[in-house]
């Protein structure tokens, strides 16, 4: 595939799969073999599905903004920011039906025309304090 055309298939996780919810998205998107490297650890396909359904749980009306996509050969980088309420348990943190607003970098590998492998840095001390997991700083 081109960069134009892995960098389409960025946008279309973000419009088919994180901006609707739709976890069914994943099969179209994803690599079978995908795996996501997070700060807590490496999540298999089908741990990513669970922790996905977990998510639109917890934020039901999540929206990805892409800031920016940079691309090189089979590589894509993405700059975003999610928006959403928190009104479900997520992360282990009840409702609390706070706005949330984290930024974050994600960096993908495709191969087939899927993506095979990501790698997610977020603001996770922002989600926590805005979910009120954890008290504002001082």
């Amino acid at each position: 595939m081109s960069v134009e055309q892995n960098k389409e298939l960025v946008r279309r996780s973000v419009d088919e799969f994180y901006n609707t919810g739709d976890v069914s998205a994943i099969e179209r998107i994803f690599s079978s073999t995908y795996c996501e490297h997070q700060t807590g650890g490496t999540l298999t396909l089908e741990q990513f599905k669970k922790w996905a359904k977990g998510l639109f749980s917890g934020i039901p009306d999540l929206k990805v903004i892409i800031h920016d996509l940079h691309a090189e050969g089979d590589m894509v980088t993405k700059r975003w920011t999610v928006k959403g309420t928190h009104k479900g348990e997520f992360m282990g943190v009840p409702a609390s039906g706070n706005a949330i607003e984290v930024q974050g970098i994600s960096i993908y590998r495709v191969q087939d025309g899927k993506l095979a492998e990501g790698w997610e840095v977020m603001d996770s001390f922002t989600l926590m304090v805005q979910m009120g997991a954890v008290p504002a700083p001082a």
